[in-house]
């Protein structure tokens, strides 16, 4: 008996179904269609949309619709104007390495002379940028391992640093740790 009374059920669905699929926009109400119960000679209840004047009207709530196109029509909108350029590739650090001198060393250079060396591997792509650092102050650029000798250093502590940047955005992808050197120098007071 279950069975007959789902298999009655279907037409009646199938008939919601097909005035909900009918309409594309929300705003077009959908068709008024009265649904009828009723019981046949055996006792079985059916359902149909042609009713007699004993049969039951049933009442059916609006179905839940949505506009066919709308959602497509926001990701076309969301996704416009991306195509033209790929997309950047994600930053992969480097390997920044300060050699020389060595960290937390003393050197005694009277003339101030101290020679600086660093290691950058791989060599940076271009639109990244790779500064050698002084007391936070920019050296110069580099692009990939070297050294650098400066002459007439201030006596005292100083640290030397590697830093990546992006050449465009100015954003700090990548700092080295900080290096510290002491470098003593006679003084003409003393």
């Amino acid at each position: 008996m279950m069975k007959t009374v789902l298999w009655r059920l279907l037409p009646v669905a199938l008939l919601l179904t097909s005035s909900v699929m009918a309409t594309e926009d929300t705003d077009t109400p959908l068709p008024e269609k009265k649904i009828y119960r009723s019981q046949d000679a055996r006792g079985n209840t059916v359902f149909s949309d042609r009713g007699a004047s004993t049969d039951a009207e049933v009442e059916v709530e609006a179905p839940m619709t949505f506009p066919a196109g709308e959602f497509a029509r926001d990701y076309e909108r969301f996704t416009a104007g991306n195509d033209d350029a790929p997309p950047e590739p994600a930053f992969k650090p480097y390997a920044l390495l300060i050699s020389a001198p060595a960290a937390d060393t003393t050197i005694r250079a009277n003339d101030g002379t101290v020679t600086i060396a660093w290691q950058v591997n791989p060599v940076p792509e271009p639109q990244y940028r790779v500064d050698l650092l002084m007391d936070g102050e920019v050296l110069r650029e580099v692009r990939e391992s070297a050294s650098l000798t400066l002459s007439n250093v201030d006596r005292g502590t100083h640290q030397l640093q590697l830093r990546v940047k992006h050449r465009e955005t100015g954003e700090t992808l990548q700092q080295s740790t900080t290096h510290t050197f002491t470098l003593l120098r006679h003084s003409k007071l003393h």
